[in-house]
Parts: C-alpha cells; structure tokens; sequence
C-alpha cells in the first residue's frame, strides 16, 4: 500500500512544522504528484514512534487532510493575520527577507539593531531640541530679568 503511494509522488517537502519535537507534531508538506499539474499541501498530524534500530521516528497518522496550494495560499492570504501589520516598516524591510530564509538568529539581531538604531537618533534628536528650549528659556529669563531692570531704573529715574 505504502508503496503503491509512493510510486506516485514526484516529490514530497515539509515546509513547515507545528509543535516540533513533540509527541504528536503536526507537519505541513508540500507534495507533487505525477498525475496531477499541481502541488498539494498536506497538513497532517504525525506520530512518534521508534524504528527497527531503535533511532526516533515519525509516522503519519490518518488525522489530516490535502488540498491544491494555491487555495491553500488563498485562505492563508485571506484569513491569517501577517505579521507584517504589526511590525514597524523598517523592521519588516530589514529582517522578514532573512526570516524567510530561515536566518532567524540574524532577523532578531537586525531587528534589534535596527531598534537600536532608531532609538540613538530619536534621543539625539530630543537631546537636540531640549538644549534649544533650554536656551530659549534663558534667554528669555535675560530678557526679563534685563526688562524688569529697566522698569526698575525708570521708576527710579523718575523720583
């Protein structure tokens, strides 16, 4: 049986894994079959198990179900939140590139940096724009310490 279905796969790739490790992983895989134009994902739940050498396995068990990738995509589109929608611009065009590549250790690390970076220029900018108010405070401290003289001198002037 397991053959017969075999014999009919033109490739077969997971591309995604839900609970990894675990005792029942639910695994997403991409399939080609060779009678059909399209490929397929299948989401299935998996069993562990061990092989004849006693080496950790996993088998698929009859909890899943297959359907064309392209309504795949289309209700993945259609129904899941991206993330992209809660994640500043700039982080999005610096690390998602690299988390769909699976560098995850570098998105986190350019995410941070660029965080960092952003971070480093906004306090540059509010130190900026605090020194310029403290000037003004000053000097119109000056001015009306200077204007509250010359009040003072003409009151005195005209006595």
């Amino acid at each position: 049986m397991k053959s017969d279905i075999e014999a009919k796969i033109e490739y077969q790739r997971i591309i995604g894994e839900a609970n990894p490790g675990g005792y029942q992983p639910v695994r997403f895989t991409r399939i080609k079959y060779k009678a059909s134009p399209d490929t397929h994902v299948d989401i299935r739940q998996f069993q562990r198990g061990y092989n004849d050498e006693g080496e950790e396995e996993y088998y698929p068990t009859k909890k899943g179900f297959r359907f064309p990738e392209r309504e795949f995509r289309r209700v993945v589109k259609e129904y899941a939140l991206m993330p992209e929608s809660y994640v500043h611009p700039t982080i999005v065009r610096k690390s998602f590139a690299l988390l769909n590549d699976g560098q995850f250790e570098s998105a986190v690390l350019q995410a941070f940096k660029t965080i960092e970076t952003s971070i480093s220029v906004i306090t540059l900018l509010v130190r900026l724009v605090f020194t310029r108010i403290r000037a003004h405070i000053v000097m119109l401290k000056w001015i009306s310490l200077r204007h509250s003289i010359e009040l003072l001198w003409q009151v005195i002037c005209s006595r």
